[in-house]
């Protein structure tokens, strides 16, 4: 599972323990769309939606992430 925030103090909190060390990086929707997710597909990971601080996260397959994130993009155009 890889782990991901919509905002970089989620992940900067996040970052102890197994974690420390780390630094939260700024993905771009679509490049997460178009590179890591196929990526993460290849790989066999799954998408560690949100993890709270007590290493809780809905787990997801990236397969199906692109059309559910466009689904939600279309609510705001």
């Amino acid at each position: 599972m890889l782990p991901f925030w919509p905002e970089e103090a989620f992940a900067q909190a996040y970052a102890v323990e197994e974690w420390n060390g780390y630094k939260p990086a700024k993905i771009e929707l679509q490049q997460f769309i178009e590179k890591w997710l196929p990526g993460m597909i290849t790989h066999d990971q799954l998408v560690g939606v949100f993890p709270n601080l007590m290493r809780q996260a809905i787990e997801v397959s990236p397969q199906y992430l692109p059309d559910a994130l466009n689904q939600e993009l279309e609510q705001y155009e």
